[in-house]
């Protein structure tokens, strides 16, 4: 069944060990100290902005910028329904509600199918076919993992520069601080696409396609205020 929330935790690098030689251990409560959690050897405590709970079922929404304003933060977890259940336009008078999109904009597990009368706008879904497109954003939004290493110089001093990485992929950059940067990102070899996005108006400012040998590239960010989120997209 589809009905329970996803736990995702965003803290701590990504293992890049064999499958058949990862030892995964779940989160739990700190054998010592119940009042913190014990995670990959650590104590960790848990926090949050958790209310977009339709991060992955509504397709209008940027999970991405999403991921990287929580990692921002220092923020290390997120849940998120599966599509099972969302809530009608407009519920509660809530403004902006991720659990509730507009119409065409609900993507679930299952397919639509060529009979029209779904409530909430398009044909209705058919329970007997899986939507891969689903699958593939799903993924796509558990994959990115916090990776700061491939930021290897080029911000302002005092700035920061957060990573979100699916490596070869997807790299989701927030740099906080400074007015102007030249960030060398570590790429593998590919076609990519980098789009510097305005944190204030989420408008594209600046956007760039190139093809790269591996290594070290240099994105020039266009002039900001306080802060700027950088998105890299594998285009081959």
């Amino acid at each position: 069944m589809f009905l329970c929330a996803l736990v995702l935790l965003l803290a701590g690098a990504a293992v890049h060990a064999p499958a058949s030689q990862r030892v995964v251990t779940p989160i739990r409560l700190h054998p010592d100290n119940p009042h913190y959690f014990l995670w990959r050897g650590r104590p960790t405590i848990l926090i949050t902005s958790g209310e977009h709970y339709g991060a992955v079922l509504n397709r209008q929404f940027d999970y991405r910028k999403y991921l990287q304003t929580l990692e921002s933060l220092g923020f290390n977890l997120t849940r998120t329904f599966s599509g099972a259940y969302c809530e009608p336009f407009g519920a509660f008078s809530i403004e902006n509600n991720t659990l509730a999109p507009k119409e065409g904009q609900l993507i679930c597990p299952w397919a639509r199918s060529d009979e029209p009368g779904y409530a909430n706008g398009g044909d209705k879904f058919d329970l007997t076919y899986r939507d891969p497109a689903y699958f593939e954003r799903l993924s796509d939004f558990v994959k990115m993992t916090p990776d700061n290493s491939v930021v290897k110089r080029g911000i302002a001093e005092k700035a920061t520069a957060r990573a979100l990485v699916e490596k070869g992929q997807a790299y989701a950059i927030y740099i906080n601080g400074g007015s102007a940067a030249q960030l060398q990102v570590e790429l593998p070899k590919g076609k990519y696409t980098a789009e510097w996005v305005n944190t204030k108006t989420s408008a594209t400012d600046k956007k760039e396609t190139f093809e790269h040998s591996g290594g070290s590239r240099t994105l020039e960010s266009p002039t900001y205020e306080e802060d700027i989120a950088l998105q890299v997209l594998r285009s081959d």
